[in-house]
């Protein structure tokens, strides 16, 4: 009876220990949303700063067809390349 008495306390005991680590502390009342963010997102800067040079060719590229000095839209990319360390585009 006490063993099992004890070993009741323990399972209780290693529950309420287990509990209390996984609780997450409080937010920060200053916390800064945008940090928050971009630690949350699965890129880097780079790949952000990629994502947005490829969205302003094309803003470009219209522009350009826009303004007459081209007939159609140009192709355009950027891309990384780590062999070489530098965006291509």
């Amino acid at each position: 009876m006490r063993s099992m008495k004890r070993t009741l306390r323990r399972v209780v005991l290693l529950a309420a220990v287990a509990g209390v680590l996984t609780l997450r502390p409080p937010a920060d009342a200053r916390a800064n949303d945008s940090l928050d963010w971009l630690e949350a997102e699965p890129v880097t800067l780079l790949d952000l700063g990629v994502i947005r040079l490829k969205q302003d060719l094309i803003q470009v590229g219209q522009q350009l067809i826009v303004k007459g000095v081209l007939p159609v839209a140009p192709t355009t990319g950027a891309c990384y390349d780590w062999r070489e360390r530098k965006v291509i585009i």
